[in-house]
């Protein structure tokens, strides 16, 4: 049997639709159409607020679910990241599958669909077997010695086919770190192992790791050479990390650039002029990760004003309280002043598009199965009370 639903508000993943517009599904959420109500006919389900489609998160770290609470925030990405390193082996086995299984329960009933998540290693492997949910697992690569750059690729390639061969209809893609913890070897083998693949990236997550890039100095240091047997000569590159890293991809990659906090106008203008061969750049901002750490909100003014449309994504739970992308886009609509729809398509279509998925997940369009959430006490000009769960 048909179900049709009608609300105060539907987003169809582009725009707001009429008042008078009932939503029609299939059974198994597949949709039918979006028609007027009075051709709708009986049945009808009443929501209050606004129904959509189901989120999309772009960036996520389901491995690291146990670290929930246990890093303050406001340390800095260094002093964060130290932390990190220092107590990700601190819990049992049994202690991450359980801390795992509830961060994809609360991924589940807070709306979203799918998610970009980043894979240290295989440990999130098994609870996604029990998964609904969609992932496309970025296989994190890091290594700052040129010897081992060989090694670590073969791993990761290893790593990524285990993905795949246990997950049927998930992808799993080698992808770098971030710009200061791969080693130039390494990052000319993941441009030659990714072609025409999306991958990911962490960028500018703090204004010291531009102050590394261009001067060479800085609280960043510290990091490298806690990571490191050696004492570590950084050679200063002149430019943002951005401008660094994005020079080495060059095979038709889609590059999420993840977080993005302290980027620039003018490595707008670097991307914007560059040669690069890769197929698309993607902004990913994940704003409560980016209080929590550094305290300071990506620059989605910036992007909007540029034209970007970008991506969302939540972090871990070791730098976030919840892993809910409606969160992260109340907090932008809060502090910053990108249009409601527009915004909206950030957390659904635009990421769908990003990870490829688009064909099922983003809209409200006929033949597509997005999932359905519904925002409770919505109002395009308030969304401090509203709350998200899932319908579809």
């Amino acid at each position: 049997m048909l179900r049709k639903f009608r609300a105060d508000f539907i987003f169809d993943g582009y725009r707001f639709r009429r008042e008078d517009e009932v939503l029609i599904t299939s059974p198994d959420g597949r949709i039918i159409d979006i028609v007027p109500s009075n051709e709708a006919g009986e049945g009808v389900e009443q929501f209050p607020g606004m129904l959509m489609p189901g989120f999309v998160n772009c960036h996520c770290h389901l491995d690291l679910s146990h670290l929930k609470g246990r890093i303050p925030e406001g340390t800095g990405l260094v002093d964060f990241l130290l932390q990190v390193m220092a107590q990700r082996d601190s819990a049992s086995i049994e202690e991450k599958n359980d801390a795992m299984l509830r961060a994809m329960d609360q991924i589940h009933r807070t709306g979203t669909v799918a998610v970009g998540d980043i894979c240290t290693g295989n440990a999130s492997l098994e609870m996604k077997k029990f998964s609904s949910l969609y992932w496309y697992n970025f296989i994190e690569v890091s290594g700052l010695s040129e010897s081992i750059a060989s090694s670590k690729m073969q791993t990761a390639l290893r790593l990524a086919d285990e993905f795949v061969s246990a997950l049927p209809g998930s992808r799993a893609i080698p992808s770098p770190h971030a710009p200061y913890s791969v080693s130039p070897a390494l990052m000319r083998l993941l441009n030659d192992f990714t072609p025409n693949a999306t991958i990911a990236i962490h960028n500018q997550e703090s204004q010291a790791e531009n102050e590394l890039f261009m001067q060479g100095k800085g609280d960043f240091l510290r990091l490298l050479n806690n990571v490191s047997s050696e004492s570590v000569n950084f050679i200063p590159t002149g430019s943002s990390s951005f401008q660094y890293w994005f020079r080495f991809f060059s095979n038709r990659q889609k590059i999420i650039s993840v977080h993005n906090t302290f980027l620039g106008a003018n490595d707008l203008e670097y991307a914007k002029n560059s040669e690069s061969g890769c197929s698309e750049l993607i902004f990913c901002l994940c704003p409560n990760a980016n209080l929590y750490i550094e305290k300071q909100l990506p620059p989605a003014d910036m992007l909007l004003e540029s034209g970007i449309r970008p991506v969302l994504g939540t972090d871990s739970l070791a730098s976030n309280h919840q892993l809910n992308i409606w969160e992260e886009v109340k907090t932008i609509f809060a502090g910053c002043a990108v249009p409601p729809e527009i915004l909206l398509s950030w957390a659904t279509l635009n990421g769908a598009k990003a990870l490829g998925i688009s064909d099922v997940f983003g809209s409200l369009e006929p033949g597509k199965q997005p999932g359905l959430v519904n925002i409770r006490k919505f109002h395009p000009h308030f969304w401090g009370e509203s709350v998200s769960a899932r319908v579809l």
